[in-house]
C-alpha cells in the first residue's frame, strides 16, 4: 500500500502515536514540514518518516 504524501494532524497522529499536541510542537518547531490548502494544515509525509527514521527501521 503506498503511503500518501501528504497527511492531515489526524492521520499523522495515528500514523505516529504521537498526540496532536505534539504534533503542533514539532510543526512550531520546524521538525515537520507542512502545507497549507485552505484553512487545511497539511504535513508532508516524508519529513514525518525523516523525524522518525522510518526509512533505516525498515531496511533492519
Amino acid at each position: 500500500m503506498m503511503k500518501p504524501a501528504t497527511m492531515t494532524i489526524q492521520m499523522a497522529c495515528e500514523y505516529t502515536g504521537l498526540s496532536s499536541s505534539m504534533i503542533y510542537n514539532l510543526i512550531n518547531a520546524q521538525r515537520l514540514e507542512t502545507r497549507k490548502v485552505g484553512r487545511r494544515t497539511l504535513i508532508v509525509t516524508a519529513s514525518i518518516d525523516a523525524l522518525l527514521d522510518i526509512d533505516q527501521l525498515e531496511a533492519a
